[in-house]
């Protein structure tokens, strides 16, 4: 083991004989075999090709040692990620990216019995993937987020970790070389934008993921080329405001952050459509209040985009703002003979009075 960090092990025809020596040592078990791991593991990622990251895997997947009570071990190894070389797609070494990807997966998935306590680090590194924005960190980024285990250790963090990685994630999507169309931000984006709007309990983190959605509603959020795709901008906002309304029902100064998006791409035909957005205005039952500011671009999305779930809504609102559905009444009264027998049923009432 003590070839590890020579350039010996940087040979990648060295690496099974270094393997060799790994498992004896792990057999005797004890704190000298978790040693022995976590130093190969790191010298494997500090070699940083293909070969060495798919031993990296190997070597977690063969659950040569119990993590448990080893914490300071794994985040070790975590940081370790930190310094591993940057390449592209389109460097001869083609699959490298899809094992540092593993790689990252693989350590938070076996290391379960250590993640109440590894969860600051494991958000630090993320939050480092996310600044370095290279194709290479978000395959870190990527691997982290899609493991099992990662969106309940999010849970777990404290508001200020949450509101770093938030801010990480946001300053990325205004970042100038974000492809918005590429495989791999949207694979960041589909996992890790539902997981921040699950996780943001707090005031300061509910505004921000507000603001996120409120920021990409404006952007396109479908691929010119591929008209059913959605650019990264789509999966946040599909990611997101499902989740955030769902949990925040009860919270209408929460729910007032995000309305206005919400309300401008249910008056978007072709958005409204594709997400199926109108299918979420029924969670406002409860809070007409929300959305009666609103009312004007509401019956709008109803008249002119076919959002017919919108009728649901409308005597909640018009109990906080009846004047703009009074004067549109004859348009309302118009679409109905569109609409099935039972949703309006609550508004002929309403209006009878």
């Amino acid at each position: 083991m003590d070839k590890l960090d020579t350039d010996w092990f940087k040979e990648e025809d060295n690496i099974d004989e270094a393997r060799e020596e790994l498992n004896a040592v792990a057999k005797k078990g004890g704190d000298n075999a978790v040693r022995a791991v976590v130093k190969f593991l790191c010298a494997c990622l500090k070699c940083s090709t293909t070969k060495h990251l798919e031993e990296f895997k190997s070597v977690l997947q063969d659950n040569l040692v119990k993590w448990k009570g080893h914490d300071k071990e794994v985040c070790e190894v975590l940081d370790k990620f930190r310094g591993i070389e940057e390449k592209t797609e389109d460097d001869e070494d083609s699959w490298y990216n899809s094992g540092v990807d593993d790689a990252a997966e693989q350590i938070l998935e076996r290391t379960k019995t250590c993640h109440k306590k590894i969860g600051s680090d494991v958000v630090k590194l993320v939050v480092f993937a996310l600044n370095k924005g290279s194709e290479t960190y978000l395959h870190v980024a990527k691997g982290i987020s899609w493991a099992d285990g990662f969106p309940e250790m999010l849970q777990k963090v404290t508001d200020k970790e949450l509101k770093a990685l938030s801010d990480a994630f946001f300053g990325w999507l205004k970042s100038e070389k974000l492809d918005t169309e590429g495989t791999m931000p949207t694979a960041v984006t589909s996992r890790l934008a539902g997981q921040l709007a699950e996780s943001a309990k707090d005031t300061e983190n509910a505004k921000q993921v507000a603001e996120i959605i409120n920021y990409c509603s404006e952007k396109d959020l479908f691929k010119e080329d591929e008209p059913g795709e959605q650019t990264v901008y789509g999966e946040v906002v599909s990611g997101m405001l499902a989740t955030f309304l769902s949990n925040n029902m009860g919270k209408p100064e929460y729910l007032a952050y995000v309305t206005p998006a919400f309300i401008r791409l249910l008056g978007n035909e072709e958005v409204s459509e594709q997400m199926s957005l109108s299918s979420y205005v029924n969670l406002f039952m409860q809070q007409g209040e929300v959305l009666a500011p609103h009312a004007d671009p509401l019956l709008d999305a109803l008249i002119k985009n076919d959002a017919n779930d919108i009728v649901t809504v409308l005597p909640v609102v018009y109990q906080h703002n009846p004047e703009p559905l009074r004067k549109r009444l004859p348009e309302i009264v118009e679409k109905m003979d569109d609409i099935s027998v039972d949703r309006p049923h609550g508004l002929y009432n309403l209006f009878h009075e």
